[in-house]
């Protein structure tokens, strides 16, 4: 993998902007072939001068993907193996993401802010939102990946609505396609609520483990329009949010297989009321976590999204809301 050089330091910014800056300067300074880590997962001793630089080799275990099938940008699953000045082979299960570029955009702009975003939205709480970023990996062709740390206990939730019936019945059973809209419902209420919208909040790319729900591919992340720590009551804001949760539910029936299972689910009564109660319920948590204030998502616009939600429902189940 090339030689390995430390960040300074594993600052957490308080706006992503101020990360996504700390970032770029990371990023212009690795050279190809090379790797910047984070001096927190691995623990590397401190190196003497006159010493010979780290070592890194990346093994590839795709199992580990879990069967994730992510054509955009075909992450990496596997160990990363550090030698060198008192290391013995330190082995640390990772993802690498990699940024291919385009005529049309400027891969390290998204690498910057997926970086900034997971550190802004870990730094809100003591609960891990995103995954841990590790580093930046040049490769010798200059394509940047993201390292992010692996974890075997998180499972995105297009484990559920995708999921082959065939082989894996369980996770289309009612309770577990509830559950699996409620912490959805929940996570995007509290994203929303600490004043971002995710733009791709597919199912693929919310998760959770034991510790609640976890926000995956954060590159296309935006801050809804403020004032101070006042969202604005505007049709920019409602329309952002309005595509995030449409976004989520066109996804829960992307597999036409599966719309016998998740149909009846969505269609159940109350359903609505209570997909937007749990919605509200992250929404509050998130606004008081980050300090904002959200005007228009918390009283004369209730309704609304009840409406909305239950809009969306009505058309992924193929029945008429009530």
């Amino acid at each position: 993998m090339g030689n390995i050089s430390l960040l300074p330091g594993a600052e957490i910014p308080d706006q992503i902007e101020h990360g996504e800056r700390g970032i770029a300067r990371l990023m212009n300074s690795v050279p190809l072939g090379s790797l910047a880590l984070l001096d927190t997962e691995f623990n590397l001793p401190d190196v003497p001068a006159s010493a010979k630089p780290h070592r890194a080799t990346f093994i590839d275990s795709n199992e580990l993907g879990l069967g994730r099938d992510e054509a955009r940008h075909q992450p990496r699953f596997g160990q990363m193996v550090l030698n060198g000045f008192g290391l013995h082979e330190r082995p640390i299960l990772v993802a690498a993401k990699p940024f291919h570029g385009s005529e049309d955009e400027d891969p390290n702009t998204y690498l910057r802010r997926e970086w900034a975003a997971g550190n802004y939205l870990n730094s809100l709480s003591d609960r891990q939102l995103a995954y841990l970023p590790l580093g930046v990996w040049r490769t010798a062709e200059g394509v940047n990946h993201l390292i992010s740390l692996y974890e075997h206990d998180v499972k995105s939730y297009d484990n559920t609505f995708w999921a082959d019936k065939n082989t894996s019945p369980e996770a289309l059973r009612a309770a577990n396609v509830e559950h699996a809209l409620v912490d959805c419902l929940r996570g995007l209420g509290y994203l929303h609520g600490v004043g971002l919208v995710h733009t791709d909040a597919e199912a693929k790319n919310l998760a959770a483990n034991f510790g609640g729900v976890r926000f995956i591919d954060l590159e296309g992340i935006k801050q809804l329009p403020r004032k101070g720590a006042t969202v604005e009551d505007s049709p920019k804001t409602i329309n952002l949010i309005r595509h995030d949760i449409e976004t989520f539910f066109d996804s829960t029936i992307q597999v036409d297989e599966n719309h016998s299972s998740i149909a009846p689910v969505l269609a159940k009564s109350k359903m609505v009321e209570k997909l937007a109660k749990v919605y509200r319920s992250g929404l509050h948590q998130g606004k008081n976590e980050a300090g904002i204030k959200i005007p228009n998502l918390e009283t004369s616009s209730d309704g609304y999204f009840k409406s909305t939600i239950g809009h969306t429902l009505a058309i992924a189940s193929n029945t008429k809301s009530a």
